[in-house]
């Protein structure tokens, strides 16, 4: 099952609305039992501002098919964010919309992130249709030492990628992310004793507009 949660801090954020959909249960989302989650955060805090996350975890393997697959399920992501901001909107009129549509794109303009596992590489059309929607990728993605698999599975192939992410809106400022281990995944290759998981532990630290 490819599943996904997500936590926050009660003392520090309230829950506004959440979206947990099994994407068997979206008109796009064609396959498999991937699913995401889109939550509606308000700092009790810091003039009571509104951050939007969403994780998924999209279609795994590499052809042609399961590509046009995820891109599918990215578009009905986008579209969630729209449709779950535009509820938030009619029973609160002060919120902001995170997703306005122009003709057919999607932009990303208030404080959101987004994050998972999409199991597709950085030249990917999926990619490059997140990016068109103002969001960053929190890392440097053109770190040569930056990867977020490398693991050897049948006949003994061995493949670095990434395909986990973490991108977030201009109404953020990224202040820290946890380093990759590069020497050590290098070495020992995914999973291994010290890292038990086939992919590599992403995280990042974000800082909203007082």
């Amino acid at each position: 099952s490819d599943g996904c949660s997500l936590f926050y801090r009660s003392s520090k954020f309230e829950l506004l609305s959440e979206k947990n959909t099994t994407n068997k249960n979206y008109h796009h989302y064609t396959t498999g039992n991937q699913n995401c989650i889109v939550a509606r955060l308000r700092h009790r805090h810091l003039n009571n501002q509104v951050v939007t996350v969403a994780v998924t975890h999209l279609k795994s393997q590499q052809n042609e098919e399961c590509e046009a697959i995820r891109i599918k399920q990215v578009n009905q992501l986008l579209d969630e964010f729209l449709k779950h901001n535009n509820d938030i909107r009619t029973s609160n009129s002060d919120d902001d919309v995170v997703v306005t549509v122009n003709d057919d794109s999607k932009v990303v303009n208030d404080n959101t992130i987004l994050l998972g596992d999409f199991n597709t590489e950085l030249s990917s059309e999926l990619v490059k249709k997140i990016r068109m929607t103002n969001l960053t990728s929190a890392y440097d993605n053109d770190d040569s030492r930056m990867v977020t698999t490398w693991k050897t599975r049948g006949n003994n192939i061995t493949a670095r990628r990434i395909v986990d992410y973490i991108f977030y809106s201009a109404g953020l400022t990224s202040k820290s992310v946890y380093s990759i281990p590069f020497d050590d995944i290098q070495r020992d290759k995914l999973p291994s004793l010290r890292y038990p998981s086939d992919h590599v532990l992403l995280s990042a630290k974000f800082e909203l507009s007082r």
